[in-house]
């Protein structure tokens, strides 16, 4: 860490070799920075341009990042010529670090506030579009620091690579965020079992069978809804049409039972179970058309995927990515590098989950009980918001899960993920060799209706995280023009 001004040619270069500072070292010094920055910004801001509570809502997430690796990082085998520790942060500071955390977030209160303009109580609709128009309102008061951008000169792509198939425009790009069946089932409102995954069989051990692929998802948390596109759901004035195949057994009235063996990984096509009875349609240019017992045509496979031929361009976890799609951006205009829709870097639901998460482990560490009734009103501040389950009272909060959850659901797609398992340290449990499960619609032809199936993802997507890189590697020149910047562990 570098905070002096260093002086070339005044200074030999053996002078300008600074030793390595502690992780704790650089926290401490961004808190420092960030609170004098509260002190020189301004109340108010231009938008785009930070405020003095963008400072403290920053302030608010690098000390609960501090806090974390306090408590969650075992990495401690580094330590530089005199015995400093310097990687990782000593446990017994967590909860100085979870402090400033929860006073920088307090700092913000009353100055921001969750975005409510088109919110409705007990109005599943208006709760929906509300969750989908903070993201595009530029009045919004939710809204602490943004990135804006203004065509021709900055602009960015990701409607263009995000939108289901059929609204995809002239650059052929569609669907390269699938949401899992996983993250979807994080969310209120679904039948679940006892283990929280989607019931789709009834007590017959048939699947249930719906009229409308979005019948399953009727009372689902609005915010899931503004999320994710859902089969059959409504995006542009048009239903996005997702199903895997046609089911065409003649005694569908009396039930189906699961279509494959249990643990099967292959694609539908390639299983001997489902030749015979389930046409579906690989190629999305060429839809294999079917004929109907009534004499109608119906293709085999929705509008948007999934397409097993074309993994590019279809929702093949069942799924699309809702958040931060444009909904009035025409088809002719989704194009690459033509979206201008402004990004939000921190919004005050985040400095929300922030003081939540902070507060509850200032609780557990023993600051008192209060912490815990903050964490309780913050939570369910968002849930409310939200159109989820409430929170009965703070005696829920038993589980350091329930915090990690609201956090996904709220800030899925918004770069915050992945922070937050590195912080956590839990991304080596979560996705080492993991198979992620997905969710395929199919039509039933002699029953007119549509069933779920629940397995894991078809082209069998595994991923993989070295324990190491929880910390970068430092480039080996780098060392050998400085070698006071020791490596990390591992490398």
């Amino acid at each position: 860490m570098v905070n002096t001004v260093l002086k070339y040619p005044e200074q030999s270069i053996d002078d300008l070799k600074v030793p390595r500072s502690s992780e704790e070292a650089v926290y401490n010094q961004v808190y420092q920075d960030l609170t004098d920055a509260f002190n020189l910004l301004p109340e108010k801001a231009q938008r785009g341009r930070a405020s003095r509570y963008a400072a403290a809502a920053l302030n608010s997430r690098a000390m609960l990042f501090a806090g974390s690796i306090a408590k969650f990082n075992k990495n401690s085998n580094l330590v530089d010529q005199d015995g400093n520790r310097l990687v990782g942060i000593d446990a017994s500071k967590a909860r100085d670090f979870y402090q400033k955390s929860y006073d920088e977030a307090k700092k913000v209160e009353g100055h921001h506030s969750l975005y409510m303009k088109n919110w409705k109580e007990g109005d599943k609709e208006a709760q929906y579009q509300n969750f989908v128009n903070a993201f595009f309102d530029e009045s919004s008061e939710e809204n602490i620091f943004v990135k804006e951008y203004a065509y021709p000169n900055s602009v960015h792509g990701y409607d263009a690579y995000c939108v289901p198939r059929q609204a995809m425009g002239a650059n052929g790009y569609a669907t390269l965020v699938n949401p899992t069946l996983d993250f979807v089932e994080m969310f209120d409102g679904l039948p679940k079992d006892a283990n929280g995954h989607l019931q789709n069989f009834d007590e017959k051990g048939h699947y249930k069978m719906f009229d409308k692929t979005m019948d399953l998802f009727a009372n689902a948390e609005p915010r899931l809804r503004a999320t994710v596109i859902l089969p059959g759901d409504d995006f542009k004035g048009e239903s996005i049409s997702i199903y895997r195949g046609i089911y065409t057994k003649a005694d569908a009235a009396n039930g189906i039972s699961h279509i494959i063996p249990d643990g099967a990984t292959e694609k539908y096509e390639n299983i001997p179970e489902c030749k015979d009875y389930i046409v579906s349609s690989p190629n999305p240019d060429n839809q294999t058309v079917y004929t109907l017992p009534d004499g109608t045509k119906m293709n085999a496979a929705g509008l948007s995927g999934p397409f097993a031929s074309d993994t590019g361009a279809g929702a093949m976890s069942g799924f699309s990515v809702r958040k931060w799609l444009n909904p009035d951006m025409p088809k002719s205009a989704v194009l690459e590098n033509n979206s201008t829709q402004t990004w939000i870097e921190i919004r005050y639901a985040e400095v929300l989950l922030n003081r939540a998460e902070a507060a509850y482990e200032l609780a557990e560490l023993g600051a008192g009980a209060n912490y815990k009734e903050d964490t309780y009103q913050c939570i369910n501040q968002i849930r409310h918001r939200a159109g989820a389950d409430l929170l009965a009272s703070s005696a829920e909060l038993n589980n350091f899960s329930i915090i990690q959850r609201e956090r996904r659901k709220e800030l899925a797609f918004e770069n915050k993920t992945w922070w937050d398992l590195k912080r956590w340290r839990l991304i080596e449990k979560e996705q080492q060799s993991t198979l992620w499960r997905i969710l395929m619609p199919f039509y039933a032809a002699h029953t007119g209706k549509y069933f779920f199936d629940v397995r894991t993802d078809e082209d069998n997507h595994r991923f993989t995280f070295d324990t190491r890189w929880y910390y970068k590697n430092f480039p080996n020149g780098s060392i050998e023009k400085n070698p006071l910047l020791l490596q990390n562990p591992g490398y």
